[in-house]
């Protein structure tokens, strides 16, 4: 069963999990589902009722049309289809648009004096880097929203492996090729080949096996959570995944039945200030240079008027990582294109290559850390947690992870 989400068209300065907004007047992004069809536009004036006069900006377009006088709740006659180019190359013309949302030229009625826009699909830059971090091959621009062609997997150095390509533009983002829906330039991206110790495989410990769900402390209902309608505390913090026909589908509850399979969870709603997520580990030996991922989604997010973009984000100050007392430094994350109703897919964060262990117990800590409020209804703002990944030399255990977790 999917489980409700929360699309907030908020704009909030500190988020944006990174730089997809490209500055300027330029109204980059996919073609507008807000439509003025059968509307009336323009700032009409109580005592005059047209005619008006109607502007066109080509908004880096290579035209220019000139102004239309129009009567009072008459209609716009199409100027004609823009074009634009730049170094970039050549941009998608995807319609005009007034005061944000798009312009009908069939059902749009003018009111007052205004001026439609051009907007254009954005380009965004596309660049590799060698494992030096030196340039390796020239700088494209892609469409925003397109797919990237997956390279050859570079030759890794001697004693390490391949894990994948990172994305330096968008903190610690391991670019996914293979899902179609992560794979879309949604901003600026560099990517970087990221390896890891070869003959050292990754010890993945669950964030719905956490024992913070139940703890004492938080009161007899467990760590709080969301708090509007349908918000859940304790083990409710705890998502299930299924696989339905052959692919994951996210969900709150067992309500599948036939054909289906529960094959793993995770941790959501942590939308309350001083939320934790604990793992208590035990290495057999101190062990250094650790490499450590985090497994992240998102299930709200933040929806662009212009791009129609949902996004989500997570930085190092908001939603600290700390090992043994020691926080982590890790770059902004932004999460885009969120889906309506829906999770977008679980993707490898990049967090360190220089964690260290202790001989015996280690306390690895998510936490969230801000009172960042949406719409009144969330407290705090946080991700969804699949997980964490270790790469160590040592062999790495878990005595109070919780399983039964996933029962409740």
């Amino acid at each position: 069963m999917k489980k409700k989400v929360l699309i907030l068209g908020l704009l909030l300065g500190a988020m944006c999990l990174a730089g997809c907004n490209n500055g300027g007047n330029n109204e980059g992004g996919k073609s507008g589902a807000n439509n003025n069809s059968g509307n009336v536009a323009g700032s009409s004036e109580e005592t005059k009722k047209g005619p008006w006069t109607v502007k066109f900006d080509t908004n880096g377009g290579n035209e220019t049309y000139p102004d239309q006088v129009v009567e009072h709740k008459g209609l716009v006659a199409d100027p004609g289809t823009p074009t634009r180019s730049d170094e970039k190359g050549t941009y998608k013309f995807v319609g005009w648009r007034y005061e944000g949302a798009s312009w009908s030229f069939k059902n749009s009625k003018v009111t007052g004096d205004m001026i439609l826009t051009a907007r254009w699909i954005e380009k965004y830059a596309v660049s590799y880097l060698d494992a030096s971090g030196q340039a390796a091959g020239a700088v494209t621009y892609v469409d925003w929203s397109e797919p990237l062609a997956k390279p050859a997997d570079p030759t890794a150095p001697a004693g390490q492996k391949f894990y994948g390509w990172l994305n330096t533009k968008n903190g610690g983002q391991i670019w996914d090729f293979d899902n179609e829906h992560l794979n879309k330039v949604m901003s600026d991206v560099t990517l970087k080949p990221l390896f890891v110790k070869d003959g050292v495989n990754p010890q993945v410990f669950e964030a719905e096996e956490c024992p913070d769900f139940t703890y004492e402390s938080w009161g007899p209902k467990g760590m709080p959570g969301a708090t509007y309608s349908g918000g859940q505390n304790g083990l409710g913090l705890i998502g299930k995944d299924f696989i339905i026909d052959g692919k994951t589908e996210y969900g709150t509850s067992g309500s599948y039945t036939v054909g289906t399979s529960q094959v793993a969870g995770f941790a959501h709603f942590l939308y309350c200030n001083g939320d934790t997520l604990t793992w208590e580990l035990q290495s057999d030996v101190a062990a250094t240079n650790v490499t450590m991922f985090m497994r992240l989604s998102a299930e709200y997010g933040i929806a662009d008027p212009l791009t129609d973009e949902v996004t989500s984000w997570v930085d190092q100050d908001t939603f600290p990582i700390t090992v043994n007392g020691q926080k982590l430094e890790y770059g902004k994350v932004t999460l885009h294109n969120i889906i309506p109703m829906d999770f977008i897919p679980f993707q490898d964060y990049f967090v360190s290559a220089t964690v260290s262990l202790n001989a015996g117990e280690n306390i690895i800590q998510m936490k969230v850390d801000n009172t960042v409020t949406l719409n009144g209804t969330i407290a705090s703002s946080a991700p969804v947690v699949d997980c964490i990944k270790l790469y160590s030399e040592s062999n790495i255990t878990w005595p109070n992870a919780m399983p039964d977790n996933l029962l409740g």
